[in-house]
């Protein structure tokens, strides 16, 4: 085959092909991520502080620990299974963040029940209590949420509801941990509703407008694109 006819050949192969969108590494992305969750968890904290016996809940309440290590585990192990679920052949990352999450589900089931042998007179507050520390965490974990959902909007994942629901716990998680080393009460219900389950329910509300919204802008893209 000539020159030529080589030239001609790729210009007709390549004719259809729609342009590739560069993708951050995800190291990039994963940095970022952490960066943006340090800040709004130095924020927070600098603005209500830490609970005084945090401490010494660590180190005397077993439950009140496992569901603190659970939280941490949990926000890393939401953004690097989100992360490595975005690009293909990172299928390693994605196994590590889901092994963290199994490990931070495990935690969590321990926690509970340790949770009812917590130190005389750490009652739960009032029912609204439980929605002010939920909207803490979600607050905090918007900044980790918005950067770990541009890098997976950028990346088009394969399983849209998926990846978002990972990347939302993550970064939920986040602002749980910083919410259980603030909040003043240690009560067990308002511990499992207001901390433990933040990550769960902040996923199971948004994942599906992400995905959807992610979806719509996947296919104006693309009709924008089309010959």
């Amino acid at each position: 085959m000539s020159e030529a006819a080589s030239e001609r050949l790729v210009r007709e192969l390549a004719r259809d092909l729609r342009p590739v969108r560069r993708v951050a590494r995800l190291r990039v992305a994963g940095l970022g991520a952490a960066a943006a969750g340090l800040l709004a968890a130095a924020l927070a904290l600098g603005l209500s502080g830490l609970r005084q016996d945090l401490g010494g809940l660590l180190a005397s309440a077993p439950g009140f620990a496992a569901l603190f290590g659970g939280l941490a585990l949990a926000a890393v192990g939401g953004a690097l299974a989100a992360l490595g679920a975005s690009v293909p052949g990172r299928d390693g990352v994605e196994r590590l963040g889901l092994a963290l999450l199994a490990a931070a589900a495990a935690l969590g089931m321990v926690a509970g029940p340790l949770l009812w042998v917590l130190p005389a007179g750490a009652a739960s507050p009032p029912w609204t209590r439980d929605g002010v520390c939920l909207l803490g965490a979600l607050l905090v974990g918007l900044a980790p949420a918005a950067a770990l959902v541009g890098f997976v909007s950028g990346a088009a994942p394969q399983r849209p509801p998926l990846v978002m629901g990972l990347a939302v716990a993550g970064a939920v998680a986040t602002g749980a941990l910083v919410v259980h080393a603030t909040c003043p009460f240690a009560g067990l219900r308002h511990l499992v509703l207001g901390h433990a389950l933040a990550p769960l329910l902040a996923a199971l509300v948004l994942a599906a407008p992400l995905a959807w919204l992610l979806r719509r802008r996947l296919a104006r893209s693309g009709a924008a694109q089309a010959p």
